[in-house]
């Protein structure tokens, strides 16, 4: 699915951690409580690490972030939050063409979960992503390198 919305990825700093924790705490908390039965804000804050995070910008302003691991044979999404009022507009699908395009050169597939009570594997599915496994918490979902819908 190409989206023709254009983002960037810039580095994090330990400066956007409280960003990151807002964010993370804007999408992910009602999930959380409705999955895990609470929100564990001390393990959200700690989950930063900038190393493995980036910002991503549209237009200059920042509207969201991604965190990745590197493995041999994929790339694992671990985070990928958009502020609500930048969701449904593409930027989500732009990452994850930025990314697949990254894992492809080196001919990786992406893998991430998302938890079972998240719509958002409807979002992942529309782009190219499969469940592989499921747990009583999450979907585990996979794309494969030039798997692009």
């Amino acid at each position: 699915m190409t989206s023709g919305v254009r983002v960037s990825l810039r580095s994090a700093s330990e400066a956007d951690a409280d960003f990151v924790y807002a964010l993370a705490e804007t999408t992910m908390r009602e999930y959380a409580i409705q999955q895990f039965g609470r929100w564990d804000a001390e393990k959200t804050r700690s989950s930063f690490d900038a190393k493995n995070h980036a910002i991503i910008q549209r237009d200059g302003a920042d509207i969201g972030v991604v965190a990745t691991r590197h493995e041999p044979a994929h790339v694992f999404i671990e985070k990928l939050y958009i502020a609500p009022n930048h969701q449904n507009r593409g930027a989500g699908a732009a990452v994850l063409n930025l990314l697949a395009d990254d894992a492809e050169r080196t001919s990786r597939g992406l893998r991430l979960s998302v938890l079972r009570v998240n719509p958002a594997r409807r979002f992942y599915e529309r782009n190219g992503f499969v469940v592989t496994e499921v747990t009583d918490e999450r979907y585990f979902m996979e794309r494969l390198p030039n798997s692009r819908s």
